[in-house]
C-alpha cells in the first residue's frame, strides 16, 4: 500500500492575512532584499563605531514606528544566509532572533516582563512585515514547573514492566513526521534562536527507565490520532528529513528559560532542527510538559482563562487541557476552548494535523466495513485493538455468537489515556441493542443475547458538562483494545463446515465467506494439519490451503466430501478461502511471465483486492502478460483496492513491459467495454464511502440508506468508451421530502452536475431521476455526493448517448500562475464558517469559486499555502472551487456552514 504524501511543510511565517497590512498592529518594512542589506549596513556601522567583538546595538521599527534597540549577541553571514541572536538591550528578561535564508525570513522578538511579542514575516510578493502578536503564538513563556502541591493524579497499582530498550522506543514506525525525546544529553550548536546564538552543552536528564517509559507512553497516547512517530531513537530521527522531525530535549540544564518548566518556539516544528526543551523531570508531569511543548511547535497557543485572567487553565474535575497545564488531572486532552471563560478557541487537531496529518483509519465505519471478531471452541476471542483517530471516527466490529452471556471488555491505555470509550450494540438488522459507557474511561458490554449476528462500534465520548466540570467527545481520541468472551457459536452456523474426523466426525468449525489464515481458525478452535472432512453449502466453494496465508497446495471443493484422504489432502489443511461458486465464463487471463508463460488466473467480471487474487493463486506484483476476451477490459492496478497507478487492457498483449506494468499488478478489475446498450451500477457495490448504510431493497437486492448531507459513495473504475454525453440514472426513493445529489469523477477533480430527489412517499417507493452529462473517454471513479440528505438509492444506470456537444464550467476566465504547483490540494477547515485555509505544493496559485448553477461568486485572485482567507460572506450551501496552475485545474468541494 502506497503511504499518503503531505503536502511540503510550510513554515507558519506565511500565515498572515496580508488583508490587514494597514492595521497599526503589523508595519510593511519593505522588500526582503532591502531589508537584509539595512540590517546588514546597520550592523557594519554599529560595531565599527561601537569596536565590540562580543556584541553591538541594533535599532528596529515597531508597527507603531516606535523603535526598539536589539542587543545584537550572535551575528553571522554565511552564504546566503543571514543570523542575529540576542535580547532587547537593558532588557534580561527577553529575546530576538532574526534569521533570512534565500528568499525566506524568520524572527521574532519576544519581551516576557511586558507580555509582548512581534513576529517577522514575508509576503509572496517579497515584502518584510512585522506584527505584534499574542506572546503565547510566538514562544511559550513561564510555563510552570511542578508546584510543591502533591498529584492528584491516582496512582496505577498494576504493575508496569519497564520496556527492554527505552532507548528505541517507536509509537508509529514509518509515520510522515517524527519527535525524538532526548534524555541522553544535547549539545546545541550556535546560530539557534536559544542561548543567544551561543551553543550550549545539555546534561543528561538523569531520569530512569521507568520514567522514560511513562513518559513516552504519555506523549504518545497524546499524538495517538496523528501520523507521527514518537520515538527515543537517535537513528530513527536521523533517518528523516529535516523538515520533518522535531527534537524535545529532557534536560536540567535550564539556561534557555531558567524559570520554566518547558519552552518551545511556535511553529518550529522541522526549522533547522532548532529544539523544544522540557525540565521536568519525572514521567507523568515531564510527559505533560513534553506534550504541551511539542504541540506549541506545531502551531498551538496556550489555553487560559479570561476570568479570572490566567494564562495556563489547569482543568476542572478530571480533565485539563494539554495546552493549559496538566500535572494534576487524570485526564488531559487537546482542546478547543469550550470550557466556561476559554481564552483560546484554536482547533488543536486540525492545526496540528496541517503539519503531520492524521494516522490511517484501521477499521471500517459502517456495517458492511466491519472487523470480524472470532473465538475459539470456549468463546475466548481473538484480542483486537484499534485507534479512534478523528472525532467523527467509528470502529466497527461484528461477531456471530450462540445463546448466552456476552462479555466485552473494552479499554482504552492502562495509564494516561485520552480515549472516554462509548461502545454501541446493534442487532445484524441494524437497530440499536443499547448503549454502553463506564464510569471512567472504559467500557463493558455484559448482554444475554440470542444466537445470531450482531454489530458493535466503538467511538470517542465526552464527560460531564464541558464548560463546567467536564469535557466533550472533542479530543476523545487514542488506542483501544476488544478482550472478553462470547458464546460459541453452533457448528452448522456457516456456509462450510470442517470436521476433524471422517466421515463428519470430532469437533466443527463453521465458516461463513471470507478467508481464514492459520491463526484464524486456531482461535475458532481448530488445529493444524487436522481436518479429515467438509460440508459445502449449494452456490458456494472452499479453496484449501496446505500453506498459510493461501499458499502452498491447494484444493478446491464445491460440494460435501466425507473423506479427504482420496483428494491427498487428509490432515494438510493450514488456511482457506470460502466465497460464493461464481460459475461465469472467465474473460481475463492473467499470466505470470512473458509470452503468456508460467502460472494462469482466470478470471470473470468483478473487481479483485489483492488477498482475492492471491487466494487464487497469484503472487503480488508478478503478472507479465494477459489475455482479454473481446467486449471486456481489464484494469490493473499496482496498489490494493484499486489505487495508485493503473494500466487499462481491452484486448491480448503478450508482454506488458513496454507499458512499464511489468510485474506491478497488485489489485484488479475485469468489466464490460461494449459501447452500446448500459451500464448498471448496483448502489451498494462502492469501493468507498462516508456515513451511509446498506438495507434490503423491495425491488431485490440492497439498496444505499441513511444518506446525510455531506455523505458520498465513489465506485471504481467505470468504462466510459468514447468522449460524449451520456445519460446518468439514478434509482431513488425518499421519505423526508427528497434531498439533492451531485455526481463527479475522480474525487471531484470533474462535477458532472447535480440534481434534485423528489420526495417519493416512502424510503422503498422509487423512482428514476436522470441527467445527461459530458464525459471524456477514459476508465474513471464516478462519485455520488448528497448536498442535501433524506433519501436512498438502488442503482446507477449510465448510456451512451449521440453527439458531443455539452457545457461545463469554464476554465477560461482565469489565468495561469506559474509559480505554483498545484499536485495537490487540501481546504480546511471544510465544512468552515468564516475562514478556510489551503495546503498544496507552491507558493500561491489563483482560484474561483462557483455555485452549483455554474456561476462565478468570488475570484480570488492570489492564494498561499495556509494564508487564512475570509469567506464569511458566502451564503450557507454547497460550492465548488477551482484551483487554477498551467491550464490544469483542481476541483474540490466547498461547505458554508
Amino acid at each position: 500500500m502506497k503511504v499518503l504524501k503531505y503536502l511540503l511543510f510550510i513554515f507558519a511565517m506565511n500565515m498572515i492575512n496580508y488583508t490587514y497590512a494597514q492595521s497599526t498592529d503589523q508595519r510593511d518594512l519593505g522588500k526582503l532584499s532591502a531589508f537584509k542589506k539595512t540590517l546588514q549596513n546597520k550592523a557594519a556601522e554599529q560595531k565599527l563605531i561601537q569596536s565590540r567583538t562580543t556584541g553591538f546595538t541594533l535599532n528596529v521599527e515597531l508597527p507603531d514606528r516606535a523603535t526598539l534597540p536589539l542587543a545584537v549577541k550572535f551575528y553571522e553571514e554565511k552564504k546566503e544566509a543571514l543570523t542575529l541572536v540576542g535580547k532587547i538591550k537593558d532588557s534580561e528578561n527577553s529575546n530576538f532572533f532574526i534569521k533570512i535564508e534565500n528568499d525566506e525570513l524568520r524572527g521574532n522578538i519576544v519581551l516576557k516582563d511586558e507580555n509582548r511579542a512581534f513576529e517577522y514575516s514575508v509576503t509572496p510578493k517579497g515584502k518584510v512585515l512585522i506584527t505584534e502578536k499574542r506572546i503565547d503564538h510566538v514562544m511559550c513563556v513561564n510555563y510552570p514547573e511542578q508546584s510543591g502541591i502533591k498529584e492528584k493524579v491516582k496512582e496505577n497499582i498494576a504493575s508496569l514492566e519497564v520496556a527492554e530498550a527505552v532507548n528505541n522506543l517507536q509509537s508509529l514506525p514509518g509515520a510522515y513526521g517524527v519527535v525524538l525525546l532526548d534524555f541522553d544529553g544535547y549539545y546545541l550548536p550556535s546560530g539557534t534562536g536559544w542561548n543567544d546564538g551561543n551553543p550550549l552543552n545539555a546534561s543528561p536528564s538523569g531520569m530512569s527507565d521507568a520514567d522514560i517509559q511513562e513518559a513516552w507512553e504519555l506523549i504518545s497516547e497524546d499524538y495517538r490520532p496523528f501520523n507521527i512517530n514518537i520515538t527515543t531513537s537517535q537513528a530513527v530521527f536521523d533517518s528523516y528529513p529535516q523538515n520533518r522531525r522535531m527534537r524535545c530535549i529532557f534536560t536540567p540544564t535550564k539556561d534557555v528559560a531558567p524559570t520554566a518548566g518547558g519552552v518551545a518556539y511556535v511553529n518550529s516544528f522541522g526549522y533547522q532542527d532548532w529544539p523544544c526543551w522540557v525540565f521536568i523531570l519525572s514521567g507523568k508531569a515531564g510527559g505533560e510538559a513534553a506534550s504541551h511543548e511539542i504541540g506549541h511547535t506545531l502551531g498551538l497557543g496556550h489555553d487560559g482563562r479570561s476570568n479570572p485572567a490566567e494564562e495556563y487553565f489547569a482543568g476542572h474535575g478530571d480533565w485539563a487541557p494539554i495546552m493549559g497545564v496538566g500535572y494534576y488531572r487524570n485526564i488531559t486532552q487537546w482542546s478547543k476552548g469550550e470550557y466556561a471563560y476559554a481564552n483560546n478557541t484554536q482547533d488543536d487537531l486540525t492545526i496540528m494535523a496541517g503539519y503531520v496529518g492524521f494516522r490511517d483509519d484501521d477499521h471500517g465505519n459502517n456495517f458492511t466495513s466491519a472487523t470480524t471478531i472470532t473465538s475459539n471452541t470456549s468463546g475466548n476471542i481473538v484480542e483486537q485493538k484499534g485507534v479512534i483517530e478523528r472525532t467523527s471516527d467509528q470502529d466497527m466490529f461484528t461477531f456471530n455468537c450462540g445463546t448466552g452471556n456476552v462479555y466485552l471488555d473494552v479499554n482504552t491505555v492502562s495509564r494516561h489515556g485520552d480515549l472516554n470509550i462509548l461502545v454501541r450494540l446493534y442487532e445484524s438488522s441494524g437497530v440499536l441493542i443499547g448503549n454502553f459507557d463506564g464510569s471512567g474511561l472504559n467500557s463493558r458490554i455484559e448482554a444475554y443475547l440470542d444466537a445470531g449476528k450482531y454489530y458493535l462500534s466503538v467511538q470517542g465520548n465526552g464527560s460531564g458538562n464541558p464548560s463546567t466540570n467536564g469535557y466533550s467527545n472533542y479530543s476523545s481520541l487514542g488506542t483501544f483494545s476488544i478482550t472478553g468472551t462470547i458464546p460459541p457459536a453452533a457448528s452448522n452456523e456457516g456456509v462450510v463446515t470442517l470436521y476433524q474426523h471422517c466421515p463428519y466426525d470430532g469437533y466443527a468449525i463453521g465458516l461463513s465467506e471470507g478467508s481464514y489464515t492459520l491463526a484464524q481458525l486456531q482461535a475458532m478452535g481448530m488445529s493444524d494439519n487436522a481436518i479429515s472432512s467438509i460440508k459445502v453449502q449449494s452456490g458456494y466453494k472452499a479453496i484449501l490451503y496446505d500453506g498459510d496465508n493461501f499458499t502452498g497446495t491447494s484444493l478446491e471443493k464445491t460440494a460435501d466430501e466425507d473423506c479427504l484422504t482420496a483428494d491427498g489432502f487428509n490432515d494438510t489443511l493450514t488456511s482457506v478461502v470460502v466465497s460464493r461458486n461464481i460459475t461465469n465464463e472467465e474473460v481475463v487471463t492473467l499470466y505470470q511471465h512473458c509470452p503468456y508463460d508460467g502460472y494462469s488466473i482466470g478470471l470473470s467480471e468483478g473487481s479483485y483486492t489483492l488477498a482475492q487474487l492471491q487466494a487464487m493463486g497469484m503472487t503480488n506484483d508478478d503478472i507479465s502478460s494477459v489475455k482479454v476476451q473481446s467486449g471486456y477490459s481489464v484494469t490493473f492496478y499496482d496498489n490494493d483496492n484499486f489505487t495508485g497507478d493503473s494500466l487499462v487492457k481491452t484486448s491480448d498483449d503478450d508482454c506488458i513491459a513496454d507499458d512499464g506494468f511489468n510485474d506491478r499488478t497488485t489489485s484488479i478489475i475485469v468489466s464490460r467495454t461494449t459501447t452500446g446498450g448500459s451500464t448498471v451500477i448496483e448502489a451498494e457495490n462502492y469501493f468507498n464511502m462516508s456515513g451511509v448504510q446498506v438495507e434490503a431493497c423491495n425491488e431485490g437486492g440492497e439498496n444505499v440508506g441513511y444518506i446525510d448531507a455531506g455523505d458520498w459513495m465513489a465506485y471504481a473504475s467505470i468504462n466510459f468508451p468514447v468522449s460524449g454525453n451520456y445519460l446518468i440514472e439514478y434509482r431513488v426513493a425518499s421519505e423526508s421530502g427528497g434531498g439533492v445529489l451531485s455526481a463527479d469523477l475522480n474525487a471531484g477533480t470533474t462535477v458532472l452536475g447535480q440534481l434534485d430527489v423528489p420526495n417519493t412517499g416512502g424510503w422503498q417507493n422509487w423512482t428514476t431521476i436522470s441527467h445527461t452529462v459530458y464525459v471524456t473517454a477514459g476508465t474513471h471513479a464516478f462519485g455520488v455526493f448528497a448536498q442535501t440528505g433524506g433519501w436512498n438509492l438502488n442503482w446507477i444506470k449510465i448510456t451512451a448517448q449521440a453527439g458531443t456537444l455539452a457545457t461545463s464550467l469554464s476554465t477560461s476566465t482565469m489565468e495561469d500562475v506559474d509559480s505554483v504547483l498545484v499536485e495537490e490540494a487540501v481546504i480546511y477547515p471544510n465544512p468552515f464558517t468564516s475562514y478556510v485555509q489551503f495546503k498544496f505544493i507552491g507558493k500561491e496559485a489563483k482560484a474561483a469559486i462557483y455555485d452549483m448553477a455554474g456561476n462565478i461568486v468570488m475570484k480570488l485572485n492570489r492564494i498561499a499555502p495556509q494564508q487564512p482567507v475570509d469567506l464569511s460572506n458566502l451564503n450557507k450551501g454547497l460550492y465548488f472551487i477551482n484551483i487554477y496552475k498551467e491550464g490544469k485545474t483542481i476541483t474540490r468541494r466547498l461547505i458554508k456552514k
